[in-house]
Parts: C-alpha cells; sequence; structure tokens
C-alpha cells in the first residue's frame, strides 16, 4: 500500500509555520486597523478642541453670559446684536465656527475614506 508521506513530522512542521504566520499577520493586521482608529479619534477630538477655543475666544467677557447662548433655542440677550464695527454676532460666529469644523471633519474623514465624490456629504439640520 502506497501512503501520502510515510511519517507527519514534515506535514506537522508546515502545519505549524503557517498557522504561526496566518496568527502573526492576523496580529499585526488589527493592530493597524486599532493604531488607525485611535489617530481618528484623536483627530475628532483635535478638530473639537479647535472649535471649543474658538468659542471661547470670541465669547464676551461677561461671566454672566454662557458662551453658547442663543443656540438651540436659548434666549439671548445681548449677544445677538452685531458689534459695533457690523461683525457678527457671538451667536452667528458659533453657529459658522461649528459648521465650519464640522465641514473639516467630514471632509477629512471623506479623504481618508479615499472618496473623491462631494455628493457623498449629506446637509441635515441640527435645531
Amino acid at each position: 500500500r502506497s501512503e501520502f508521506m510515510e511519517h507527519p513530522y514534515p506535514f506537522q512542521l508546515y502545519a505549524f509555520v503557517v498557522g504561526n504566520l496566518v496568527v502573526f499577520r492576523t496580529n499585526f493586521a488589527y493592530q493597524r486597523y486599532w493604531e488607525g482608529r485611535t489617530v481618528i479619534a484623536q483627530m475628532s477630538s483635535k478638530w473639537l478642541d479647535g472649535a471649543c477655543m474658538s468659542v471661547a475666544f470670541d465669547a464676551p467677557g461677561s461671566a454672566k453670559t454662557p458662551y453658547l447662548e442663543g443656540i438651540g433655542g436659548i434666549t439671548c440677550s445681548t449677544s445677538c446684536k452685531p458689534t459695533a464695527n457690523g461683525a457678527p454676532s457671538h451667536e452667528e460666529f458659533v453657529a459658522n465656527i461649528l459648521h465650519l469644523f464640522s465641514l473639516m471633519h467630514a471632509l477629512a474623514l471623506l479623504h481618508l475614506r479615499g472618496d473623491a465624490d462631494l455628493n457623498n456629504l449629506k446637509p441635515f439640520d441640527m435645531l
């Protein structure tokens, strides 16, 4: 009778080496995925930090006025009026800066995805 292999040792050695290579490759791919996901989360937090700093920089100097007064249906007292030099109010500035930072974040994610079609960005109303 003719057997495929007389001794199973070469097959066991080959299976061991291939099995370890598959495990290491899978582990590296998993690590790369989570490293990329972590960097995307850091990018998101940096966009939020920049937006918060912009809003705080433009905020009125009064401790009685909340930073986001007038946003989301909160009534505003003095910050809704344009300034003396014709610049937009704090409420308009916050709405614009949040829109722009949100758009920059969406474009960065679109670029990372490798998508060049801007029609994939869909607007929605948050308020």
